[in-house]
């Protein structure tokens, strides 16, 4: 069994939420679903300020924020770059670079870890009601 998009969607949200939204101060950031994009082994998730989406004034636009991608066999985060398209780095067997900083608050990134020990459980052919989309 593979990953499938709401779980995966699930797993990207999560990272948004250990390493972007804990900053208040920060601009609110969503994922654009319209941009989502899956290849043979991952998903690719796209995010923005929220405040972009709503209004389309570039001046509330991210710049650099790269991709996230999540492995659809074990739910493995990795962070594309910005100087490629999506579809060009999803060309790539492993696309991006693992995540392997800790987040600041270390109970957010724990939440990455329950959702990915979910998704072992889901690949393993267990019930995925451990995962639900935000």
């Amino acid at each position: 069994m593979t990953l499938d998009r709401s779980a995966a969607r699930s797993i990207a949200d999560a990272y948004l939420d250990a390493y972007h939204r804990w900053d208040p101060t920060a601009p609110e950031v969503v994922i654009v679903d319209s941009s989502t994009r899956e290849a043979d082994a991952h998903w690719a998730f796209v995010y923005q300020s929220r405040r972009y989406i709503e209004s389309g004034d570039f001046r509330h636009a991210l710049a650099g924020n790269a991709p996230i991608f999540v492995a659809e066999r074990d739910g493995a985060v990795s962070i594309g770059g910005s100087a490629e398209t999506v579809e060009k780095q999803l060309e790539q067997p492993n696309p991006g670079r693992p995540v392997t900083d800790p987040p600041p608050d270390p109970a957010l990134g724990a939440k990455i870890t329950e959702l990915q020990r979910a998704v072992a459980g889901y690949a393993k052919g267990s019930a995925s009601s451990d995962i639900q989309r935000r």
